[in-house]
This record gives C-alpha cells, structure tokens and sequence, in this order.
C-alpha cells in the first residue's frame, strides 16, 4: 500500500490490489457522515418530492452499506467501535418509500 497524500482522517491510497487510489476514512468520520445522512433523510420526509427523498435515501443507504461492512471487519477482529453506534438508526424506517408511497 502507498500513501499518494496523508491527511487527518483522509488519507489517499494505493493498494498493491487496485490500479485506482482510493480515499482512506475513519471509522469515527464514516458513522458522522452517516448520522448527517440520517438526519437530513428526517428533515426531508414530507418537505420534497418523492423523487428527491429517494435520492437523499439511496445515498444514505450506500454508507450504511459502507457502515455495516466496517463494523463487521471490527467484530469479526475482535476490535471495539470508535463510536457509540445508535442502534434506531436504519434506512430501514425509510424502505416503504421504494414502494410507491408518497412522500
């Protein structure tokens, strides 16, 4: 792995397995991006059209994929979260809106 640029929780890489860099990103920052997401998607609901909600949720739910593939590698490493993580927050709540529903 190559460090291209150091930065504070923000690091760019790259891996001996990819020809592209990627962005490294804390743990901590990750779940903050997170939390902001989650709480834009509860402002948003009944303010925007569908359209526009699902946009905000389709995005949201890509970092809690992100999320949910950290805080496994941590567990399966027996390592402790950087945060503690509310465990009410879903994009779950929000599915129904896949269906059709208006907003």
């Amino acid at each position: 792995m190559k460090s291209l640029q150091k930065t504070v929780n923000m690091s760019v890489l790259q891996t001996n397995e990819s020809e592209d860099p990627g962005v490294f990103l804390n743990g901590d920052s990750l779940y903050s991006l997170y939390v902001s997401a989650m709480e834009l998607l509860s402002k948003l609901e009944g303010t925007v059209s569908r359209e526009q909600f699902l946009l905000a949720l389709s995005h949201t739910e890509v970092i809690e994929i992100y999320l949910n593939n950290y805080e496994r590698a941590l567990k399966k490493n027996e390592m402790p979260l950087p945060y503690k993580r509310n465990k009410d927050l879903k994009t779950k709540l929000y599915e129904h809106y896949w269906d059709g529903e208006n907003i």
